[in-house]
């Protein structure tokens, strides 16, 4: 996918668009994030063989362990055009690689740095969720409960998204919008999250401790920035709110007028004669490190960084 594509609003179409549950390289318990207790009786068993071998069972383990239980179930979901193997297989990728999870060519960063977030931190309460979707049409986080919309579950979603990319980051955002529905990935303005958005949807699924400094209409200073990575060495997980024309090397240095792009801090953000460098999460791209600069660019100048930056919503638990 190219990456040095035109600035759109936030979150739309072509924009160019973690850390643990005690600690950025730890995971949770089932009812981390106000899951309750497992009801398949096949994963419960597949995780109590795998808790008593030798070596204990990692929550990747039950994770992998409820979606081969979603496999060898029969039949299909209420997302009609999609097949239960195809979600089962792109679960598995994800548990083992959350930064495989990638909007495409949709409108739906927004989703994406929280549904990250979920599957990095606890792996079972992310695939039970995307399962409960596909099979219910319906899933909740903790006081989030989503519910996406039956123009939405008829979607052909076909070769433009993965499948278990498709109902979680869809769903999301189409039982969230109040006015606009959200039902084809080409739906770019139903697809905006705004820092609002996100604000509320890490409250509802439980962190405790939210920060929302954006601005959607100024960019924001070397002082937020650098407020931002303190938070993230502090366990926060930060999405940054920034114009995608910094993630390319052709347009890093042009001057933005509107942020059109979420993207997750998964460094420290380093200083050094003037100018920055740090690693993010975006579009599912290189292993969830990808440089900011690119590495085939020049040294990025703190000011044409923040040219480009809005701001950041932070939110630990």
């Amino acid at each position: 996918m190219s990456h040095g594509r035109s600035p759109c609003p936030l979150g739309t179409p072509n924009c160019h668009t973690s850390n643990g549950l005690g600690g950025r390289d730890g995971f949770a318990s089932p009812r981390s994030l106000g899951l309750g207790a497992w009801d398949d009786t096949q994963a419960l068993r597949e995780w109590i063989q795998l808790a008593s071998s030798p070596k204990a069972a990692s929550v990747q383990d039950q994770a992998r362990a409820v979606v081969q239980a979603f496999a060898a179930r029969v039949g299909g979901g209420v997302f009609i055009h999609i097949a239960r193997a195809d979600v089962a297989n792109g679960l598995l990728v994800r548990v083992e690689h959350p930064d495989r999870i990638s909007q495409g060519d949709s409108s739906l960063c927004g989703p994406a740095a929280l549904i990250f977030n979920l599957a990095s931190r606890d792996p079972v309460a992310y695939v039970r969720f995307v399962i409960g979707l596909y099979e219910n049409g319906t899933a909740t986080l903790n006081r989030l409960r989503v519910s996406p919309g039956s123009d939405l579950r008829g979607y052909d979603v076909k070769a433009r998204l993965d499948p278990a990319d498709w109902i979680p980051l869809a769903s999301l955002r189409d039982s969230e919008n109040w006015f606009f529905d959200y039902q084809a990935v080409d739906n770019a303005f139903a697809g905006i999250t705004l820092p609002s958005h996100l604000e509320s949807w890490f409250k509802k699924i439980g962190f405790s401790e939210v920060i929302n400094d954006t601005n959607l209409v100024l960019t924001k200073d070397q002082k937020n920035i650098e407020e931002a990575a303190r938070l993230y060495g502090e366990d926060f997980w930060v999405c940054l709110l920034v114009n995608g024309q910094m993630l390319a090397s052709n347009s890093q240095a042009a001057r933005s007028l509107t942020p059109d792009h979420w993207i997750v801090l998964t460094s420290d953000v380093k200083f050094s004669s003037g100018n920055i460098s740090l690693t993010v999460f975006t579009w599912g791209a290189r292993g969830g490190h990808y440089p900011i600069p690119v590495k085939s660019a020049k040294p990025l100048p703190v000011s044409d960084f923040l040219a480009n930056y809005y701001g950041y919503v932070a939110a630990r638990h």
